[in-house]
């Protein structure tokens, strides 16, 4: 959810510009704070959810808006099912937590499936969310991490020329009650829940980010460092 960390926000913000992005593929809708929040920043966003009731909520929010484009679906059957052509020059927001403990190792991450649904793109951005970077907060399932050993060769095989990038603490700006007012989104029950689960003492409230890019970035513009990817991982 970058909408609750203003430091993400502009970093997506500034890879549009530098990228020349039009369109913003969101995978894992949630409530659908999101994609309300980018629809203001991207001339068009499509965002995907594969559970009802939260495909439900999305529309509701998202209603009357013509930017805005909600697909109750898999997104790695849709990325597989689209003419490549579409997804070219883009950005993906790979957010979607779900996980298979019993099936194969390729099966059990979606964000596996996804990136290789995607393989071969290369010119697209894509942003991970929950990567576990920096000792910020991520996704643990069964003591796996969602590290560079889940999705690496994947992102590699997706682009082999990425630059990839992550955020710190530092480069963490984490929303509250009163600050989330200033986003161009309704604030209700699901937002003010959202907020509060950021600011919980009880979790890690940064969450971490990997950032993908088919071109290297200016240091001195962006919020973020440069990602160092793990040798043992890449050699395997």
């Amino acid at each position: 959810m970058s909408w609750t960390d203003n430091k993400a926000i502009e970093q997506i913000k500034k890879l549009r510009d530098d990228f020349k992005v039009d369109t913003l593929f969101e995978t894992g809708s949630f409530r659908g704070v999101n994609a309300e929040l980018h629809s203001h920043n991207f001339e068009e966003v499509v965002t995907i959810e594969s559970d009802v009731k939260n495909y439900e909520k999305v529309k509701q929010r998202i209603n009357g808006k013509r930017n805005v484009f909600c697909l109750l679906a898999n997104s790695w059957n849709y990325f597989k099912s689209v003419r490549r052509r579409s997804l070219l020059g883009n950005m993906f927001y790979l957010d979607a937590h779900f996980y298979q403990p019993n099936a194969k190792p390729e099966d059990r991450w979606v964000v596996v499936k996804e990136l290789q649904a995607l393989k071969g793109l290369r010119e697209c951005v894509i942003i991970i969310h929950d990567f576990k970077c920096s000792g910020l907060g991520h996704l643990v399932y069964d003591g796996e991490a969602l590290d560079w050993n889940v999705v690496g060769k994947h992102l590699q095989q997706v682009n082999p020329n990425f630059h990839y990038y992550v955020n710190t603490k530092e480069y963490c700006d984490i929303n509250t009650e009163e600050t989330v007012k200033d986003l161009s989104i309704t604030v209700d029950e699901d937002v003010l829940d959202g907020i509060k689960f950021a600011n919980s003492s009880d979790v890690k409230r940064y969450r971490g980010i990997l950032y993908a890019t088919p071109a290297p970035l200016d240091h001195h513009k962006y919020d973020l460092v440069k990602y160092f990817k793990p040798i043992m991982a890449e050699n395997r």
